[in-house]
């Protein structure tokens, strides 16, 4: 008779302990994401505010980091322009310091300062995808 309380007591102990497990490591996924993160920030169209997102993103390689960067159409996942790698840099504070500055202007998008710029027409953004 105690011999199904037992293995109830057992499931649900398990249970707990896969759930922290799952949660930790779905936690400890997002806290790398974020590391990789340069800069972000959302720009107008002609018709939707904030319906652009330009990320720019770091990929690790074996002996450097890849500066790369994505723009997204809308904040439902409609689509995306990949942009490509941008630069190459030795530290995440490297790329913070070259290509950490989003623009948006009359004429497109601007990612990174004086000597390392990428521009994307608002003519290639509007694009039809």
């Amino acid at each position: 008779m105690h011999r199904p309380l037992t293995l109830f007591v057992v499931a649900l102990l398990t249970g707990i302990v896969g759930f922290v497990a799952g949660w930790g490591a779905v936690a400890a996924t997002s806290a790398k994401r974020a590391g990789r993160v340069v800069a972000v920030s959302w720009g107008d169209s002609a018709h939707t505010k904030a319906f652009y997102g330009a990320f720019v993103y770091l990929r690790q390689k074996s002996d450097h980091y890849s500066v790369r960067a994505r723009v997204y159409f809308g904040r439902s996942g409609e689509g995306f322009h990949e942009c490509g790698e941008l630069g190459k840099v030795q530290t995440p504070e490297e790329a913070v310091a070259q290509w950490g500055t989003i623009e948006w202007k009359t004429d497109g998008l601007q990612i990174g300062g004086s000597t390392n710029r990428f521009l994307i027409s608002k003519a290639d953004l509007d694009k039809p995808r």
